[in-house]
């Protein structure tokens, strides 16, 4: 709730707001043990639609894909600025509201502030919007794993559908080496698995 709260002090229009929290306790006389259970809740801006429901029904033009595409990157300016990766960019996490060619970005339940020398898990972000450097494990990112994630719902803007429909990591990255080509040797360095997955490819 903390996070949240920093996010929406500071309104952007391509970021959803959080408009009202409130958080109810219980306790859980289900178990043996006695628990307090807090339940949190939180309202949010009304945005009718998602930029998935748009792409699968087919609604996007070319005006719509370049105003939709400028907020969405300008939503993740924003957040660079203050140091947040997102972590979960995708075409149903980006909300719109097609009447008035508005943008923003929501859901934040996997968003992190980026630390000094910090590590993060690279099981992060919908596997086929996760860039090929947290599929091949790397432990050091930061808010530029969005760019990638948005870049592949741009090409999904454009295309109508996915662009790496992989079904495991392997098949993730073979797609997207088949796309892109083979990773440099500076690309493989921020991987822990690099062998492991390629060997394969």
């Amino acid at each position: 709730m903390i996070f949240l709260t920093g996010i929406s002090r500071e309104k952007h229009k391509n970021i959803v707001q959080m408009i009202f929290a409130f958080s109810n306790k219980r306790d859980d006389r289900v178990t043996h043990f006695r628990e307090t259970i807090i339940c949190e809740s939180f309202v949010f801006d009304f945005m009718p639609d998602t930029l998935g429901t748009l792409i699968e029904n087919n609604s996007l033009d070319n005006v719509d894909i370049k105003l939709y595409t400028w907020q969405m990157f300008n939503g993740l300016q924003y957040l660079s600025r203050l140091q947040i990766m997102h972590r979960d960019i995708k075409p149903v996490n980006i909300l719109a509201d097609h009447a008035q060619g508005l943008l923003k970005i929501g859901d934040f339940g996997s968003a992190k502030i980026v630390r000094p020398g910090m590590t993060s898990t690279p099981y992060q972000v919908t596997r086929f919007y996760r860039p090929p450097e947290l599929l091949l494990g790397a432990e050091n990112y930061n808010w530029t794993i969005d760019i990638w994630s948005a870049g592949c719902v741009l090409g999904e803007m454009v295309k109508g559908n996915v662009l790496f429909p992989g079904r495991d990591t392997k098949h993730q990255l073979k797609l997207i080496r088949r796309a892109l080509g083979s990773p440099t040797e500076s690309d493989l360095r921020f991987g822990s698995r690099t062998i492991l997955h390629l060997q394969f490819l």
